[in-house]
């Protein structure tokens, strides 16, 4: 037999007749769906079990119950300060893709340069810049592009570019900075 979802008037029976007149029943969910809503229900209710002791459940204790509400209110509380922080990491992720984007079409050109136009894409995959079908870039995934920046700062090494404005000292800065930041926001995800 299901469960009725709807609350009538006190006095009325299971069709929703009787003291109210027949109005229709009232739709109400007993449990707040929000989590900063059930927290703040949840607080009342220990708040109000411990006052009121001769209330007893064979499975738990007003004691133990209050200890679970502060412990869910503190997770929660850690949740929301660490969720408030997320929209900052990301944009800086977004930053540091757009730097790595604009300079990666510089490294192309010194690649270009030293091997030509024909050369070339025989060398990017060294730089950490594998044929898509969007042409030779870097992976739009933050933790293969993560990888990719290794191959490129060595590459840029080993090439001779290391002196150029987008050489050894950029990507390695870039390099740094781009994994604290993925560090960081997956901190804040778990």
């Amino acid at each position: 037999m299901k469960a009725n979802k709807f609350q009538y008037a006190p006095d009325a029976d299971a069709t929703g007749a009787g003291g109210d007149g027949g109005k229709k029943p009232v739709r109400t969910k007993t449990i707040p769906q929000a989590d900063i809503d059930f927290k703040d229900v949840s607080a009342t209710i220990a708040q109000n079990w411990l006052a009121n002791p001769n209330i007893t459940l064979v499975w738990k204790k007003s004691a133990d119950f209050n200890t679970e509400v502060q412990a869910f209110a503190a997770s929660l509380e850690g949740r929301i300060d660490s969720g408030a922080l997320r929209p900052g990491q990301t944009f800086t992720l977004l930053q540091l893709d757009g730097q790595i984007d604009d300079a990666v079409g510089e490294v192309k050109t010194y690649i270009e340069g030293k091997y030509k136009k024909a050369g070339a894409p025989a060398q990017f995959a060294r730089f950490g810049l594998p044929k898509s079908s969007a042409g030779y870039l870097m992976s739009r995934d933050r933790n293969n592009r993560n990888a990719a920046l290794n191959q490129m700062i060595k590459s840029i090494a080993e090439d001779g570019f290391g002196n150029n404005e987008f050489g050894t000292a950029f990507w390695t800065g870039i390099k740094t900075s781009y994994e604290a930041a993925l560090k960081l926001a997956s901190s804040t995800t778990g």
